[in-house]
């Protein structure tokens, strides 16, 4: 029986990247960091649709980037980080915010579809812009019900902007509690 001695180096190579990235994974967590860095989870419980089928041609045209869209199974609600990182923009009118990652990942969190009209109304803000947040920390109060009864579109938007950075932005749709994973990014060193 033959051996390719290339195919057993490539195997364990992979192997030892596999259980370094593991072993960052449980220091990144030991010390505070996201265990996770490469997902999303739900920012508030409901269905999550992909972002082609929202409502608004700039995000549903993969403009900005891949994501999700979460239809709010909620009157009013806490919309929390969907991944830890700073908050890079916090629009005045606390209808968008903005986390890039220590790694990389730019995310943008967008609440509703021309809430921007709103000027904030039906918004509370409990972050800063700057500020470091960890995945599950509140970042917006909204009053869902109050801004549909308005006749607005509250679909909550998750957009991986930098998508073309990574080798894959992958959403999950279905029903999901408040942090389930609902977006994977598959970096250019992930195995399958």
């Amino acid at each position: 029986m033959c051996s390719n001695p290339q195919a057993f180096q490539y195997t364990k190579l992979k192997e030892v990247i596999i259980i370094m990235g593991l072993f960052d994974r449980f220091k990144k967590a030991s010390e505070g960091g996201d265990p996770n860095p490469y997902e999303l989870t739900n920012p508030i419980a409901g269905e999550v649709v992909d972002i082609a089928k929202v409502k608004d041609e700039v995000f549903n045209s993969g403009m900005l980037g891949k994501g999700v869209g979460v239809i709010a199974a909620c009157d009013s609600g806490i919309i929390e980080a969907p991944i830890s990182g700073t908050v890079s923009t916090l629009f005045p009118t606390l209808h968008a915010i903005g986390i890039t990652t220590k790694e990389g990942v730019e995310v943008l969190i967008h609440i509703g579809v021309n809430t921007v009209d709103l000027n904030g109304e039906g918004f509370k803000s409990f972050v800063k812009q700057d500020q470091t947040v960890k995945r599950g920390e509140p970042l917006v109060e909204v009053s869902f019900k109050a801004l549909v009864e308005k006749g607005y579109d509250m679909t909550v938007m998750l957009i991986v902007t930098n998508t073309d950075d990574f080798k894959a932005v992958k959403g999950h749709e279905g029903k999901q509690d408040k942090g389930g994973v609902v977006v994977s990014i598959e970096t250019a060193m992930s195995f399958s």
